[in-house]
């Protein structure tokens, strides 16, 4: 099984902020109010309220935060039996978890003003074809969550090119492996994607600011 969880972020919600904060252990907290813009500070406390939350239903304690580690490739894990991963984008921010499968996920924000050509190294040609054909840049925004979740599952940061994941519809390949893919943000001004190996049983859910405490 794979849970998703997803947030929506309003202005009124940054009220809210302190108090979060102070749920969180003290490195979170430190690491996140480094952040610049108080929208940033949002994104990431949120992140982490949601992974709380799913893990507690899971059965761990309150206090599973504290066992939030980053590996040698800065891809955050617990020394549990469960994947998890976290992506924000703009107003929304989504969690995902399983005890059955390495997975990534990630969300971004429709920007129909990007150049494509500053990233055109990241696709093979069959990709770039379609993508230059789309006026809204959905497709390229498409495409790139679904190399991003790739990659977030893999696990390995800056050593994986974008342009060796090849993407065929709702599959794709890294060297030898295949992934599954699956959109999960209904949203037609945002794409989402989550990758994961194997078939499994999504389930999705919206949470309302009430949830994160």
């Amino acid at each position: 099984m794979i849970r998703i969880n997803f947030f929506k972020i309003k202005r009124e919600h940054k009220i809210y902020l302190d108090d979060f904060l102070k749920i969180l252990p003290e490195f979170m907290t430190r690491n996140i109010l480094r952040y610049y813009c108080v929208e940033d500070q949002m994104r990431s406390v949120i992140g982490k309220l949601i992974l709380r939350k799913m893990m507690i239903t899971e059965g761990y304690q309150n206090e599973i935060l504290n066992d939030y580690k980053l590996d040698k490739f800065n891809r955050p894990y617990f020394n549990k039996k469960i994947d998890f991963n976290i992506s924000h984008s703009g107003g929304y921010v989504v969690c995902a978890i399983s005890d059955c499968t390495r997975l990534g996920v990630d969300i971004e924000k429709v920007y129909p003003t990007i150049e494509i050509d500053d990233y055109k190294f990241l696709f093979n040609d069959y990709e770039l074809s379609i993508i230059k054909n789309d006026i809204k840049k959905t497709i390229f925004f498409s495409y790139w969550t679904k190399k991003e979740a790739v990659s977030k599952a893999i696990g390995k940061g800056l050593g994986i090119s974008f342009s060796d994941i090849l993407i065929r519809e709702n599959i794709a390949q890294y060297k030898n492996r295949y992934w599954n893919l699956k959109d999960i943000i209904p949203n037609t001004n945002y794409r989402s994607c989550i990758a994961y190996r194997g078939e499994r049983n999504i389930e999705k859910t919206e949470l309302l600011i009430t949830d994160l405490v």
